[in-house]
């Protein structure tokens, strides 16, 4: 969440906290790659809706609709954020992921003893 937040918290840093439950929002409810369903989903049993509109608010404060269009921005930011997360995690990884040779039935390999319990 650190890494999360450090990209939309003001220079002074002290208003990280109010921003924390809009980034774990978001973080739950982006589809996660490996299990190609969003966290929340999986808790759950059903995908989550979001329906953060200011025009529903049918008696709402000019401060509120604002904060809830900050909130919208912000949600999108941190769900662009998470793909993005999760394509570089997937670049990195792919890196040092190797496949191995190719072998296949009878093919000749070299085995160390140490590996090897008796």
């Amino acid at each position: 969440m650190e890494q999360y937040l450090q990209h939309y918290v003001n220079y002074t840093q002290n208003n990280w906290s109010e921003l924390l439950p809009v980034a774990q929002f978001a973080y739950n409810a982006t589809p996660q790659k490996g299990i190609k369903m969003s966290l929340f989903e999986t808790n759950y049993g059903y995908a989550l809706r979001t329906l953060l509109s200011p025009k529903q608010a049918k008696k709402s404060s000019k401060v509120g609709k604002e904060r809830a269009e900050k909130l919208i921005v912000l949600h999108k930011e941190l769900c662009e954020s998470a793909k993005m997360v999760q394509k570089r995690m997937k670049m990195y990884y792919n890196k040092k992921k190797s496949e191995g040779p190719d072998l296949k039935e009878g093919d000749k390999v070299w085995l160390l003893h140490k590996n090897f319990k008796s």
